[in-house]
């Protein structure tokens, strides 16, 4: 059986914000509009390969 104590307490509501941030600043990026974190999965964003 699962404690449900033991279990980490998880907000998604502040993850599923984050999420969105993300995406965000994705999009903008894409269509060359500089916003939102610099570095996204591990990459700077707008960096050229």
């Amino acid at each position: 059986m699962i404690d449900a104590d033991e279990l980490p307490i998880v907000r998604p509501y502040v993850t599923a914000y984050e999420r969105r941030e993300r995406r965000r600043a994705l999009f903008l990026t894409v269509e060359g509009v500089d916003i939102g974190p610099d570095i996204i999965h591990g990459l700077r964003a707008g960096a050229a390969s």
